[in-house]
């Protein structure tokens, strides 16, 4: 399913579940990359001049496939990136919900919009979302079958033609979702994936598409975005992010600690809106702790691909682990303890590593405003709430928070402060990636751009607004003096701030 124009090197594709060769896929030279561009680009006119109503109708049985295939889903997402069976399923889940709310909300988002225009009755003014061309995906590892299906999905029903590049840790995912969509009726030429190394598939992507959309960390997102600009073509960033908790003192501790296992743990801390940072009030820090320490302690280690009792994921990638493993090392050098975790367990697989506690980390640390991208969770006291939403927002990050407390009023007004582009409230990350008709994106270095609702998708278009002008002419004409014409405009002018709906 990825086309080369000759054949190239294998790239070997391992599990992390045991360090087994699983398959290989092309290592993709830039020409690869150029002809998979140059063939969604001749596939794009056509694609596009289909109504919306016809472009959505393969999306719509692609929802149906997902449930009846998500167990084959899940168990080659288990295998090439090391979830658990329930965080597995979470990343096909996410896909329904994305391909449902596009396949069925999309014809009317990408309407054409009318527009007051400049002199009532005599100007008026139609917006049309219309597609870039060819749109370049470059998707992460950590959510291998999620994020590409629905970045993909959005853009081609915004009438753009994909092209992929997928992780060089784990292809296989997108490349069956590839599949599962062409035999829902996508065309095959309109959605391409390429496989190879970024650092030559990706920088040739960028060369060659009308607009990209990149997931992963901060340091790639600037190199991209610099690449972009050189080209003059948007591109849409989700970035990293040091997301933080706030436990007010009237937390609910049980129900917190219920959802914090959850959003520091899944997938082994290896997602974006992971919680690495929790600020906890002093009079429940002990209980939150203690708690916290308890559960970690007890959850049991390993992943078997398709069993269901598993509860923590192994890392996906031996990077991971050392990167993950520099954090702690780091900061325990530099005075911070460690309540629970902290080591890899090679015994249980490759890249297997404890849930990890820290406390007493401070700023001169790696771990302090550095994101792990692993289970690795930092505490920290505090007595005045407005201390607490100072160091929540000192970072480099904004991308998602959370707020708990029982007077879910005043929650919502610490929330509001906080400096992050999604937010939760007695919730974890999943209330706000779910919400599919909100608008889920980072601030500051956490990026810019926005997926889900109708921001996912009309960032895949560019607007054109035509504006249609009866009777008179703005153009001052050879029967018309300076004089009049001044006299004429002063006068709209005037008026028309008065006039309902001109202002």
């Amino acid at each position: 399913m990825v086309r080369t124009l000759a054949p190239r090197a294998p790239m070997t594709i391992t599990s992390p579940l045991d360090g087994r060769v699983i398959g290989s896929v092309p290592m993709c030279a830039a020409e690869d990359v150029a002809h998979a561009v140059g063939v969604a680009r001749a596939a794009q006119a056509a694609w596009a001049a289909l109504p919306v109503r016809e472009r959505v109708k393969p999306f719509r049985r692609f929802n149906d496939v997902l449930l009846d295939r998500r167990f084959d889903i899940a168990d080659l997402i288990q295998l090439e990136n090391g979830k658990v069976r329930a965080n597995a399923l979470e990343d096909v889940f996410d896909t329904c919900i994305n391909t449902r709310f596009y396949s069925y909300h999309g014809p009317s988002l990408l309407r054409p919009r009318r527009k007051a225009g400049a002199v009532p009755l005599l100007t008026s003014s139609t917006v049309y979302p219309k597609p870039f061309g060819v749109v370049g995906l470059i998707e992460a590892w950590n959510y291998p079958f999620n994020l590409p299906m629905q970045d993909a999905i959005a853009a081609l029903i915004a009438g753009n033609t994909v092209v992929i590049k997928v992780s060089e840790l784990t292809p296989f995912s997108a490349l069956f979702g590839l599949q599962l969509l062409r035999e829902c009726g996508l065309p095959d030429d309109v959605l391409q994936i390429v496989t190879g190394d970024g650092r030559v598939a990706g920088a040739a992507l960028i060369d060659h598409v009308d607009t990209v959309m990149f997931t992963g960390s901060t340091a790639t997102g600037r190199k991209i975005a610099a690449h972009c600009a050189e080209r003059l073509i948007p591109c849409s960033l989700e970035l990293g992010g040091k997301n933080p908790v706030i436990l007010l003192d009237d937390a609910d501790v049980a129900k917190a600690l219920d959802v914090l296992v959850d959003s520091t743990l899944a997938s082994a801390g290896q997602m974006c809106v992971s919680f690495e940072r929790l600020f906890i009030h002093d009079t429940i820090y002990d209980a939150v702790r203690d708690g916290l320490a308890k559960r970690y302690e007890s959850l049991p280690m390993g992943v078997r691909c398709g069993a269901w009792d598993d509860e923590m994921s192994v890392l996906t990638s031996a990077n991971q682990l050392a990167h993950v493993q520099r954090h702690i090392e780091d900061a325990v050098a530099k005075g911070a303890r460690v309540i629970t975790g902290g080591s890899a367990r090679p015994d249980i697989a490759p890249y297997a590593f404890e849930p990890t506690l820290l406390e007493n980390v401070t700023p001169d640390m790696a771990v302090y405003d550095g994101e792990s991208f692993g289970p690795v969770v930092s505490l920290y006291r505090f007595n005045d709430v407005e201390d607490a939403i100072r160091r929540a927002n000192a970072s480099l990050y904004g991308l998602n928070a959370a707020v708990f407390g029982r007077d879910v009023k005043r929650a919502h007004e610490v929330a509001s402060r906080i400096q992050c582009g999604t937010v939760t409230v007695n919730e974890g990350h999943k209330a706000a990636w779910a919400s599919v008709r909100a608008p889920q994106g980072g601030w500051k270095q956490s990026g810019y751009g926005r997926r889900h609702g109708a921001e996912g998708i009309l960032k895949f278009t560019q607007s054109q607004s035509i504006s249609v002008q009866r009777f008179m002419v703005y153009a001052r004409g050879e029967r018309m003096s300076v004089r009049m014409f001044d006299r004429i405009y002063a006068t709209l002018m005037r008026v028309l701030p008065w006039l309902p709906g001109l202002r």
